[in-house]
C-alpha cells in the first residue's frame, strides 16, 4: 500500500527524536511566580505609602499591618515553592515499547502503569497563556481504557509535541503489530 505523503503513517512525519521520559516543567509555573512578584510588589508599595504618609496607625496597629503585610507575600511564597517542589521533583512519566508510566508522590509514591495498547485516544492542549508566558508547555490527555485511570492529564511538559508524536506513534505501532489496525 503507498502511503500519501503528510499522512499519520507516513514515515517523514514521525519524531526524529522520540520522547521516553519526562516529567512537570517548571516552567508551567512561570506565570504563578510572575503573579506572586506582582502581589509581593503590590504588598511592598502599600507598606511603603502607609510608612511614608500620615496613613500608619498608632503602634499596636502598626506591627499587625506591618505583620500582615509581611505574611501574606510570605506564605505566598512558601506555598508556591511547595507546589515547585511537589509538581517537578515528584511527576515523572514514562513511555516503554508496551506501557506508559506515570509516577508522583512524596509521602505516598504512586506508579500507575497504562498499557499502549489500551489508548484509545491522545489529545494536545496548548493555551495562549502556556505558549507565550510559561514558556512553550503543554498538556497531554489520555484517554484509555484503563479502569483505575481512564483520563490522564500530562500537565506542563516542555515538549508537548513531541510527547504527543511519541505516545502517538508507540500506539499505532502497538496497533499494527497486534492487527487491531491496518496501515
Amino acid at each position: 500500500a503507498k502511503l500519501h505523503h503528510n499522512s499519520p503513517d507516513d514515515p517523514s512525519m514521525k519524531p526524529a527524536n522520540p520522547w521516553t521520559e519526562g516529567g512537570y516543567s517548571g516552567k508551567a509555573l512561570r506565570g504563578h511566580f510572575i503573579l506572586a512578584c506582582v502581589i509581593t510588589l503590590g504588598f511592598l508599595a502599600f507598606g511603603f505609602w502607609l510608612s511614608f504618609t500620615d496613613n500608619m496607625p498608632a503602634d499596636v496597629w502598626a506591627k499587625i499591618v506591618c505583620g500582615g503585610l509581611a505574611l501574606v507575600p510570605t506564605v505566598a511564597w512558601c506555598w508556591l515553592g511547595c507546589i515547585y517542589i511537589y509538581r517537578v521533583w515528584t511527576i515523572k512519566y514514562r513511555l516503554a515499547t508496551y506501557r506508559f508510566y506515570h509516577e508522583e508522590g512524596i509521602f505516598r509514591r504512586t506508579k500507575d502503569v497504562i498499557e499502549v495498547i489500551d489508548i484509545d485516544d491522545i489529545k494536545l492542549e496548548r493555551t495562549l497563556w502556556d505558549r507565550v508566558i510559561n514558556g512553550g508547555v503543554g498538556t497531554v490527555i489520555i484517554k484509555s481504557s484503563d479502569s483505575s485511570n481512564p483520563i490522564l492529564v500530562l500537565h506542563g511538559l516542555e515538549e508537548p509535541e513531541r510527547v504527543f508524536e511519541s505516545i502517538d506513534e508507540v500506539r499505532r505501532k502497538q496497533r499494527v503489530e497486534r492487527g487491531l489496525k491496518a496501515i
